[in-house]
């Protein structure tokens, strides 16, 4: 008799985010559902990222999400830091914009950085944990592929380190990226 896989639910309105997470459940053993898959009387609560940190963003919108569905629920919060940034846009990423990045380098064209991400699990009885993991790589200003996949628009214009196609594309290869590298960290943890 086959093992019921555990399900969690995963914490985000993004459905780039969703499909990447999804596409390593297999590899990791686990089920993962998304918002909409949750039949609820209320709707999802908005969650605000108002923590100067990837974790306390990360924790918090895993907790308010497993509040709401009173199911286990793991959420992220990811970020670019671009060295000659000084780590910028960093937790800020999803509201810097994209453009205010290529003119922040300009006139280079590639410039060291790094992927950051926590992943955060909780569970209706409070429980909370994280980790976090870096994916290093390069930014480069000029789109390295023909598109990012959607609500992740970061990901065509980086390259992981010792790699030769930029993020989107690996990751529709399997290559495991910053997301992928804390879930399965987070996994480890949880089972201990």
């Amino acid at each position: 008799m086959a093992e019921e896989l555990a399900t969690f639910l995963f914490g985000s309105n993004n459905p780039g985010k969703l499909d990447e997470v999804r596409g390593y459940a297999d590899v990791l053993s686990v089920r993962i559902i998304g918002m909409g898959d949750v039949r609820a009387e209320v709707p999802p609560p908005r969650v605000a990222e108002v923590c100067d940190s990837y974790e306390g963003n990360a924790r918090l919108k895993a907790r308010a999400y497993a509040a709401w569905s009173c199911m286990p629920t793991i959420a992220d919060d990811t970020g670019i830091e671009i060295d000659v940034l000084s780590g910028l846009p960093g937790v800020y990423t999803a509201h810097y914009g994209l453009e205010r990045v290529q003119r922040g380098i300009y006139p280079l064209a590639i410039v060291p950085a790094r992927f950051v991400c926590c992943m955060a699990f909780a569970d209706q009885s409070g429980r909370c944990i994280s980790v976090t993991k870096e994916l290093p790589g390069a930014f480069h200003r000029r789109r390295e592929s023909d598109g990012g996949r959607p609500g992740l628009p970061y990901s065509a214009y980086f390259i992981p380190r010792g790699e030769t196609l930029p993020l989107d594309q690996l990751v529709v290869k399997g290559f495991k990226s910053h997301r992928g590298l804390a879930l399965q960290a987070l996994l480890s943890v949880l089972r201990g």
